[in-house]
């Protein structure tokens, strides 16, 4: 089990959203790691993504892991590929784990997130973007991190028409000791081994559509809801988040500013993922004050047992899914706040792209 999904059963649905601002989960319990000859653990595939990456189990064991393909803030579909150092960071998991959920506060899971920062790197990023329009943007600006965000970036090749670009991020080693520096030193160095034996495929389209499960809840001022809440648009923003999430309560208020001026056929309804029941007053209280201060008056609905199952699935919050009226899923999860993302894929729905 990776270090995300470790930590989201320990305590909850809660994103890495101080250190993990790559490309979202990076459970290993849902990535195929394809067989290549005698190493069964050495390669793994990112179809979305069209990538194959060669690392050895040895490198697996001193840290690295691979997140799932997704999205960036400016749209763009890339990897990440994260160091841990496991002697600390599993005694971190296990001790977290252990403490009773009742007794797990903010400040805890703040210090858990500063110490994890510390033992944890983000050591490279790949991502895709489209050829002609960066052919087009390098051409304009003589730079090549203008499409990504990001200044230094290394070009890896062309694939389905789109430039692969390699981004490896500054880190420092304040407070690792010296055995922990020189294995994040040697996992960042074999990282040029990786771009060198990197392998393009043809892009997969992830498989991510499905069905809203059938439920009946409360929202926050107690009105009975319903999957039939799709049936009144042609398309419906769903906003998981938790009051615990600073990037979810960082974005109620362009979430506030957008439920205004949308489409009149598209809505957009929260889920606030912590609240445990309608008589968790605590929790119901914190939502209303967020959303109160944000100035959103838009439906947010707490959970229930029939929605078990989406949650299930969700790695991090917040987390944003699109709805059809008939309840259909689709399009892909968006995993992290980045409302441009949002907008624009409710943009390109409503006009059929």
């Amino acid at each position: 089990m990776s270090i995300m999904k470790k930590f989201i059963k320990a305590s909850g649905i809660i994103m890495l959203a101080v250190i993990l601002t790559g490309c979202g989960n990076t459970d290993k319990d849902n990535k195929k790691q394809e067989t290549a000859g005698s190493e069964s653990s050495s390669v793994i595939k990112r179809p979305e993504a069209g990538l194959v990456l060669n690392i050895p189990k040895e490198y697996q064991d001193k840290g690295i892991e691979v997140t799932e393909a997704d999205k960036d803030d400016n749209g763009n579909l890339g990897i990440g590929i994260w160091w841990y150092y496991k002697p600390v960071t599993d005694k971190m998991l296990d001790e977290i784990s252990n403490i009773p959920k009742e007794d797990y506060t903010e400040e805890m899971q703040q210090e858990f997130l500063d110490n994890m920062a510390v033992h944890s790197k983000d050591i490279l990023n790949i991502f895709l973007v489209d050829e002609q329009e960066y052919k087009e943007t390098k051409a304009e600006t003589d730079k090549t991190g203008a499409l990504t965000g990001w200044g230094n970036v290394e070009e890896l090749g062309v694939n389905n028409g789109y430039m692969y670009l390699a981004i490896m991020p500054e880190n420092n080693t304040e407070g690792m000791t010296e055995e922990e520096k020189a294995q994040y030193e040697e996992c960042l160095a074999y990282m040029d081994t990786v771009k060198e034996k990197l392998e393009f495929t043809e892009i997969e389209e992830k498989n991510t559509t499905g069905k809203m499960p059938s439920f009946t809840t409360k929202d926050l001022q107690g009105n009975t809801v319903t999957e039939s809440i799709f049936q009144e648009k042609d398309l419906t923003v769903v906003n998981i988040w938790g009051t615990f999430c600073g990037p979810c309560i960082e974005e109620m208020p362009e979430l506030a500013e957008w439920s205004e001026s949308m489409p009149s056929n598209v809505q957009i309804i929260g889920l606030v993922c912590d609240i445990e029941g309608e008589d968790d007053q605590e929790h119901k209280d914190k939502a209303l004050q967020i959303m109160e201060k944000a100035g959103a008056g838009f439906t947010n609905i707490i959970p229930a047992d029939g929605l078990d199952s989406l949650l299930g699935q969700v790695t991090g919050v917040p987390t944003t899914i699109f709805v059809d009226k008939d309840g259909n899923i689709t399009g892909e999860p968006v995993i992290g706040a980045y409302v441009s993302v949002y907008k624009k894929f409710v943009e390109d729905y409503i006009s059929g792209k």
